[in-house]
C-alpha cells in the first residue's frame, strides 16, 4: 500500500513543477502581443499589484513592436510591387520602341521570335498565321489551317493557362517540351479589308507564367502594336 503522505508530497511537487511564473506570462505575451486585445474583457488579467497599479508597459511595448513589424512588412510589399510594375513599364516601353523601329515585316517577325522572349521574360514567342496567307512561309512564323486559329484562344480574344488542344502544337518544333503555360492572343484587326487574322503565342517558363487570373493589358497593348506595325509595313 502506498504511503498517503508520500502521495501527497509527490502531488505537491508536481504542482510546483507545473506552476506558472511571472516570466512565463511575460514570455507568452511577448510571443502573442495581441492576446490582451483579443481577450480584453478578461478582468482577472488586470488584478492590481500591491500598490494598486497594473504595469502593462512591457506588453504594450511588445504590441507596438509587433504592429510596427507588420507595417514594415506591408511597406516592403508595396515597394516590391511598385518596383515590379516600374520594371514592367520599362520593358513595355522598350519593346514598343523596338516594334516602331522595325523597318519591315521580316524585322517584326524576327523581333517577336528572338527579342520579345527576353524582353517579356518568356520561354518562346511566335506569330501564328493561316496557311497560304502572307507571312505563312516565313521561317520564324507558325502556319496553321485558318480554321484552327480561333481554337488557339477558345473562340475568344485571348487565352491564358496550361496548353489545351492545338495550343501545344504551336511550339512542338521549337521547344523540347510542351510549355507548362501559354498565352495566345489575336492581333486586333486594324483595317476592314485586312487580309487575314494572326495570333501571338507566348510560352511561359513555368505553370504560373500565364494563368487565367493574370491581367491582359500588357499583352493586348503589345498585340496592338505588332498589328499596327505589320499593317504599316505591308501596305
Amino acid at each position: 500500500m502506498k504511503d498517503p503522505m508520500m502521495s501527497r508530497s509527490d502531488h505537491n511537487n508536481n504542482d510546483a513543477s507545473h506552476s506558472i511564473s511571472g516570466d512565463d506570462v511575460l514570455a507568452f505575451l511577448e510571443k502573442n502581443p495581441d492576446f490582451l486585445i483579443k481577450h480584453g474583457q478578461a478582468d482577472w488579467l488586470f488584478k492590481p499589484a500591491d500598490d494598486g497599479v497594473v504595469n502593462l508597459g512591457h506588453t504594450i511595448t511588445r504590441r507596438a513592436q509587433a504592429a510596427l513589424k507588420r507595417t514594415q512588412m506591408i511597406r516592403d510589399s508595396i515597394i516590391e510591387i511598385t518596383t515590379a510594375n516600374h520594371n514592367t513599364q520599362e520593358r513595355i516601353h522598350q519593346l514598343a520602341l523596338m516594334i516602331c523601329a522595325a523597318q519591315s515585316s521580316d524585322e517584326i517577325i524576327t523581333l517577336i521570335a528572338e527579342t520579345l522572349p527576353e524582353v517579356m521574360e518568356v520561354k518562346a514567342a511566335r506569330l501564328v498565321v493561316a496557311d497560304h496567307k502572307p507571312l505563312a512561309d516565313h521561317p520564324l512564323t507558325v502556319a496553321m489551317d485558318i480554321g484552327f486559329l480561333p481554337k488557339l484562344t477558345g473562340g475568344t480574344a485571348f487565352a491564358l493557362g496550361a496548353p489545351r488542344g492545338l495550343q501545344g502544337e504551336v511550339f512542338r518544333h521549337i521547344l523540347d517540351d510542351t510549355p507548362l503555360s501559354m498565352a495566345c492572343i489575336f492581333l486586333p484587326r486594324i483595317t476592314a479589308n485586312q487580309d487575314h487574322d494572326m495570333v501571338l503565342a507566348l510560352a511561359g517558363h513555368d505553370k504560373n507564367s500565364f494563368t487565367d487570373g493574370h491581367g491582359t493589358e500588357f499583352l493586348e497593348f503589345i498585340a496592338a502594336m505588332i498589328a499596327v506595325a505589320l499593317i504599316a509595313r505591308t501596305m
